[in-house]
């Protein structure tokens, strides 16, 4: 087990410093995941505070997790999904029927050392501003969240090989010749 997975099994045991130990540290996490699902701000916040609730109520009923971030981030996506379609009666919930996915990058308050790097921000903006939402979320959680392909697949509702497959593609769209390169600028350029 590792150390936030013992902090888990605490939190199921009934700790509560456990709990605030879990929340402080996924909390921003899962802001900036649920922001870019949904720009409500309020919505987003709710449904993290509804995330810890439903938790905390049943933390005995919990298995511990291989991945916690990935447990919490799958299910803030499943509360914001519910409380999106709930909120619109006419609108029928698919897998392929998302709400927008957004990618902001914040290039302006960012410290670029040359200009040259800048322009390969303003590049990356554009690129990333030409891909669907499903495509846009598909690279959040490979370079931001860094969960695997799995994982994402279970996200997402693809197989792990679909992942792989379309992030490659993804990359190849972008003209990422440096994978390195393109993770430290896509690091770089999400607003939290």
């Amino acid at each position: 087990m590792d150390y936030w997975q013992i902090i888990w099994s605490d939190f199921k045991a009934g700790s509560e410093t456990a709990f605030e130990k879990i929340y402080n540290q996924y909390v921003d996490i899962l802001y900036r995941y649920g922001s870019k699902i949904s720009s409500d701000d309020d919505l987003v916040k709710d449904s993290i505070q509804q995330l810890f609730v439903e938790l905390y109520s049943s933390r005995e009923r919990l298995s511990v997790p291989d991945s916690i971030e990935f447990y919490l981030l799958k299910a803030l996506k499943r509360v914001l999904i519910h409380k999106l379609t709930k909120e619109d009666l006419y609108f029928e919930y698919q897998d392929s029927v998302l709400p927008s996915f957004d990618i902001e990058l914040d290039i302006e308050n960012k410290l670029v050392s040359t200009e040259r790097e800048q322009s390969k921000l303003q590049l990356l903006e554009k690129a990333l501003n030409s891909l669907p939402s499903e495509k846009k979320e598909l690279l959040y959680l490979k370079f931001y969240s860094g969960l695997n392909n799995q994982q994402i697949g279970e996200m997402t509702g693809k197989k792990s090989e679909t992942v792989q497959k379309q992030i490659v593609r993804l990359l190849q769209k972008l003209n990422v010749n440096f994978i390195d390169q393109f993770l430290e600028l896509f690091s770089l350029c999400f607003r939290a």
